[in-house]
């Protein structure tokens, strides 16, 4: 017996009144696949959110302690060797304050991400909101540094052969991230999670 090509009322005379004509296995399977026509999309839904809820969560804790473990990094490095400090490339000044205050954003969206995690878990809506909050900023990232890049490289290295090398690898990798982020995007704004949300008592 197929389950997907039989209807509600085919199930329940398997169920019912023909229930003598067929075996245990086939009516155990006649009442999954009826259950599974019967839910509603905001059921199913409600019942992925705790597994969503806790993926993002981590990524969440992944987001934020990265900036954390760099800036930790080059506070050891400096306190270590000064001098290599200073004669190394390395970003200072307004590039270090701009460095800096990236990693202060990135590690508060990452704080954002584990508690909306957490109460996503819970359908709460005010959740929902703030990862798809950072969802859309990381998504506006992604564009603003793929404009910038493709204005200020050759202005900053000079135009030659390479750069279009350059720009359309920088551009390919800014494009994959962005069909990246079209997922949770469009799972977080869908109209079966915003039910899920808002319909059940626990949302906003």
């Amino acid at each position: 017996m197929n389950r997907f090509d039989k209807s509600a009322s085919e199930y329940i005379r398997i169920i019912g009144e023909e229930r003598t004509r067929h075996s245990p296995e086939e009516i155990a399977e006649a009442e999954t696949a009826l259950r599974d026509l019967v839910r509603t999309e905001y059921e199913k839904a409600a019942e992925r959110m705790p597994r969503v809820g806790k993926i993002v969560a981590w990524i969440g804790v992944a987001v934020g302690l990265f900036p954390v473990m760099v800036l930790a990094l080059m506070l050891e490095d400096v306190l270590s060797d000064a001098e290599a400090w200073r004669a190394a490339s390395i970003p200072s000044g307004a590039g270090l304050a701009a460095f800096v205050a990236a990693a202060v954003v990135q590690t508060a969206c990452g704080l954002a991400l584990v508690v909306g995690g957490i109460h996503f878990r819970k359908a709460k809506e005010w959740a929902r909101k703030t990862i798809l909050s950072v969802l859309w900023l990381a998504f506006g990232y992604c564009v603003l540094f793929g404009f910038a890049m493709v204005v200020a490289t050759p202005f900053v290295f000079g135009w030659s052969y390479d750069i279009p090398i350059v720009l359309v690898g920088g551009l390919a990798i800014v494009g994959f991230w962005l069909w990246i982020l079209r997922l949770p995007l469009r799972y977080f704004s869908s109209r079966e999670v915003v039910a899920a949300c808002r319909g059940d008592g626990r949302g906003a």
